[in-house]
């Protein structure tokens, strides 16, 4: 997870009063390697049986809502429905359908299939929630047919950027989303980038909240790409951030960068020491009298150590613990 506390002032939406309001906005960013599995477990511990929504909560009338006519081709921005603003809407609110609050009968409400993910992020109390690898494709959002109408959460609007790229192969890929609190975003758009190759990949998709903007993005991992796609990603960034700047913006990113700024940054697994190759090193500089005093002052305190170390883990007891989360 990435937490982000952001003091801003946020123009909200034209469906409510036209001033700026001056709050602090939680930012919750999360690569989740996949929505749908995710969403599975969440269900699982967050059951839809309560509703964490309170009766002062917009009603799913003043909801914005993009119907499936008028899902975008690719391009353009969220005036023409190039992102997706998905919330519960009025009229499925009477059939009990596509994820909103409908009824079973005249006296008890049914809950919409996404209020176990609605719980998740009220009980995170989260405004704006960032998610990567949505592996979630555009002909499943097209068809509503997307997992636990995940696009449709209570008190939300989702905007997404699926990946839409020329291979077929490859759609199950990347996406990105990003929700928001009802009435805190004013236009989106999941082509920022201006690069028909790079916005077709599901990667970034930005959303104007009046006085800033944000780009919700999953950079291109440098292992799995050439170097050349990856700093192509980040300089066209840059641009989009730029542009928006100029155009009196604050701009705040947030996402799984891919990047590791320290290396503090870097999973330990990558960031194992040969401990033998340390302590060769240091006693040949020490015996040579050459180096010893240029060598980082860890290395030689390893050096100094590693027997003691080593002694006291061989007398380790590995002793089996079972465990109960009791959540």
């Amino acid at each position: 997870y990435e937490l982000v506390l952001v003091q801003c002032a946020v123009t909200p939406h034209s469906r409510y009063p036209s001033t700026s309001v001056h709050t602090t906005m939680l930012i919750f960013s999360w690569n989740v390697a996949g929505w749908s599995q995710t969403i599975k477990r969440i269900d699982t511990d967050y059951p839809a049986t309560t509703s964490s929504t309170s009766s002062s909560s917009p009603t799913p009338s003043a909801y914005a809502v993009t119907t499936e006519s008028s899902l975008p081709a690719p391009g353009g921005s969220v005036a023409s429905s190039s992102s997706f603003s998905s919330a519960a809407a009025a009229s499925a609110a009477s059939t009990g359908t596509g994820g909103t609050t409908g009824t079973t009968s005249s006296k008890a409400k049914r809950l919409p299939r996404s209020q176990s993910i609605a719980n998740y992020f009220a009980r995170h109390n989260a405004d704006i929630i960032c998610i990567q690898e949505a592996k979630i494709p555009l002909s499943q959002l097209s068809s509503r047919s997307e997992p636990l109408g995940c696009s449709s959460i209570p008190g939300y609007e989702s905007f997404w950027c699926p990946n839409t790229c020329a291979d077929a192969s490859k759609r199950g890929f990347n996406g990105v989303v990003t929700y928001a609190k009802v009435g805190t975003v004013q236009s989106a758009d999941c082509r920022p980038l201006g690069s028909p190759d790079l916005d077709d990949q599901g990667r970034c998709v930005m959303t104007n909240h009046g006085k800033f903007v944000l780009f919700n993005v999953y950079v291109p991992a440098g292992g799995s790409n050439p170097l050349s796609y990856k700093m192509k990603f980040l300089n066209a960034l840059r641009r989009a951030m730029q542009r928006q700047r100029k155009a009196g913006k604050h701009v705040i990113l947030s996402g799984d960068l891919n990047i590791a700024h320290r290396r503090d940054d870097v999973h330990w697994k990558y960031r194992v020491v040969d401990v033998d190759a340390v302590v060769q090193e240091v006693r040949r500089a020490r015996e040579t009298g050459y180096g010893s005093s240029t060598l980082p002052q860890w290395k030689l305190e390893l050096c100094d150590h590693w027997d003691l170390i080593n002694a006291a883990l061989s007398t380790k007891e590995v002793i089996p613990v079972t465990t109960k989360n009791t959540k």
